[in-house]
């Protein structure tokens, strides 16, 4: 009997003490975002149609002539990120005054890894704005 006991125990032990390999995670699967990680941003044109009051505009703005040049309707854009100032939105804030079109920024920030989502225009008077809605 003893032998018996001690040989279940000496194949047993092997078994009991193995450690358990870990199971891979499945690396074709996305992993999910947080909501903390997510980022969103708006990015404001306004454009000025030829037949405006381009001064009162400019002014309403805070733009000056060099801003915009109306024979071509060239946009003035800002980047909002609301309170989430970091160094890439400084450096894209930067960039952003170089702009002078809504098509250069979107696909500017594309390169950046931000998505578009949706878009909004309103027009008052003889400007319109633009509101592009983007997230990280």
């Amino acid at each position: 009997m003893k032998k018996l006991i001690t040989i279940m125990l000496v194949s047993l032990v092997p078994f009991i003490t193995m450690a358990q390999k870990r199971s891979k995670k499945d690396k074709t699967a996305k992993s999910e975002i947080k909501s903390s990680e997510l980022r969103f941003m708006v990015i404001k044109g306004v454009t000025i149609s030829e037949s405006s009051n381009t001064d009162a505009l400019l002014e309403e703005f805070h733009m000056d002539h060099n801003d915009v040049n109306t024979s071509l309707e060239k946009a003035r854009i800002w980047f909002d990120f609301g309170s989430n100032i970091n160094k890439e939105a400084a450096k894209l804030l930067e960039e952003s005054r170089k702009m002078r079109s809504l098509t250069d920024a979107v696909n500017f920030l594309g390169n950046y890894g931000w998505e578009f989502v949706s878009s909004n225009i309103e027009r008052e008077g003889k400007f319109t704005t633009y509101y592009y809605y983007m997230k990280k």
